[in-house]
């Protein structure tokens, strides 16, 4: 049989910010031949009219693709997965009207093929418009899993659209007309990868085939899809401001999107990094057994993905790329939950003897061990005349679910949830070691914001504080 390679397709040389385009219903995919438009549909949560227009890159296989979409019988399925991404905007505004544009990246579903045959990784599942789920997103991903939440769980929002809940809500009735790209990975590479490729692995991938039985070349390269969605959608609408978001795994994807970004002479608006980044600090944990992955297949994920995203180096280089080098026009806001990963399976701070810190130093919770890194390089880079740098922060939370309170400040992906004190919602509570936070930003010099208090109301609504620090980067408003 004869390999089947695939294109890479170009990287985006320039986004057109503003293009002057004929008020189509929706756009057309015309600029890139290997992006196809695959269906079309509204939505109207809360009276707030919305259009959305779904699409595949051919040009991009998926990581693992067993022919499962070809069951659900729709118009994503096919027995060949590929690189998806869905459109939404705000209906009777003109495409050529330029308005704030969100890039948003899900969770999940990081994996890799190993020498064992396996292919483990974190296989979430999505719920479909009436509730009842149930489709595996190790392939490629369908319009009613971009759309819908497809990390929530807890019933009292399962099935609810994922504009309908948390800070796209925010973003949605803020009245800035955004618009919204919601990306798939289906490359299950943390939306970092740009081409890598290991002729060995190829060698046991069993799904490594088309639908007519030839082998596929297939390489991690999520952050190659990400750059070629966004460069359709900004050559065909205006866009006045670029807003980078992702949770989890997509957390990562926001920050690899930005570093590429600024590579190429750009720069984001802003980027939103929730619950996850890529740092040796998190392997350290990982072999501690604190996390969801082993150390051999976090190894296999490495081996697989060598981008951007993924910093290389010691801890002082990924605390240096944050910094002058990679992101010096792009504020960042680095949000986390202080006992996410981990918990009552890892060691609980408690003084010189624990187990995750610096030597002589406060120890920290195993998920506040994941991110201190970042968060010491965030705070080091403010006050020196950067604007970008000034406005950026760690926003550490502790966030508690009011039904599970086994766990406090255990938390994952943060910015999904409606901030409250209904059923289903989230709040902020005060840590439980109450000269914690303060020790721990003493020893580690790193400042950091929990709006317990915010608004005045005091109902600790983080996603309102985001979305007010959103409000400033589009008014041009430096920080209070």
């Amino acid at each position: 049989m004869t390999k089947k390679s695939r294109r890479a397709g170009a990287y985006l040389a320039t986004i057109v910010m503003v293009a002057a385009v004929a008020a189509a219903p929706y756009p057309a995919a015309a600029l890139n031949p290997e992006i196809e438009m695959m269906e079309v549909g509204s939505l109207a949560t809360y009276g707030i009219p919305y259009k959305w227009a779904y699409f595949r890159n051919v040009g991009h296989p998926c990581g693992k693709n067993d022919g499962a979409s070809a069951a659900n019988g729709d118009l994503q399925g096919t027995s060949d997965a590929f690189a998806t991404f869905l459109y939404l905007f705000p209906s009777g505004v003109p495409h050529s009207q330029p308005t704030p544009l969100y890039v948003h990246s899900h969770g999940g579903l990081i994996g890799a093929f190993s020498a064992t045959n396996s292919y483990p990784g974190t296989p979430h599942h999505a719920y479909t418009p009436g509730g009842s789920g149930g489709e595996s997103r190790l392939d490629q991903e369908h319009s009613n899993q971009l759309l819908f939440i497809s990390e929530q769980t807890v019933p009292e929002v399962a099935g609810l659209p994922i504009l309908s809940a948390g800070l796209l809500a925010e973003l949605r009735s803020s009245g800035n007309d955004f618009r919204f790209l919601l990306m798939s990975m289906c490359d299950h590479d943390a939306y970092s990868g740009e081409g890598a490729f290991d002729e060995a692995a190829d060698g046991f991938n069993p799904y490594d085939v088309d639908s007519s039985g030839d082998p596929i070349e297939r390489r991690a390269d999520g952050l190659t899809t990400s750059i070629e969605a966004l460069k359709f959608v900004a050559a065909q609408v205006g866009i006045s401001h670029l807003f980078l978001g992702g949770t989890s795994a997509g957390s990562i994807g926001s920050l690899a999107l930005g570093f590429k970004l600024e590579s190429l002479g750009l720069s984001a608006t802003g980027i939103i990094a929730d619950s996850h980044v890529d740092s040796l600090e998190m392997e350290d944990i990982t072999a501690e057994g604190c996390y969801v992955f082993t150390t051999a297949h976090m190894n296999t994920i490495k081996d697989k993905v060598h981008g951007p995203g993924l910093w290389p180096g010691t801890s002082a280089d990924r605390t240096a790329s944050i910094g002058q080098n990679q992101l010096p026009n792009t504020p960042v806001l680095h949000i986390w939950d202080q006992n996410d990963v981990g918990g009552d399976a890892c060691p609980n701070p408690g003084g010189p003897g624990g187990t995750f810190g610096d030597p002589g130093l406060e120890q920290l919770y195993a998920n506040d061990w994941h991110h201190i890194r970042l968060a010491q390089a965030i705070t080091a880079n403010k006050g020196l005349g950067n604007p970008a740098h000034d406005a950026s922060h760690n926003v550490w939370l502790c966030v508690q679910d009011p039904i599970e309170t086994e766990r406090p400040c255990a938390e994952h992906s943060l910015t999904k949830y409606t901030v409250g004190n209904s059923v289903g919602h989230r709040t902020i509570i005060n840590p439980d070691l109450p000269d914690y936070a303060a020790d721990v930003a003493a020893d580690y010099g790193i400042d950091y914001v929990n709006p317990v208090d915010y608004p005045s109301t005091g109902d600790g609504d983080y996603n309102r504080w985001i979305m007010d620090w959103i409000q400033r980067r589009i008014d041009g408003v430096p920080e209070p």
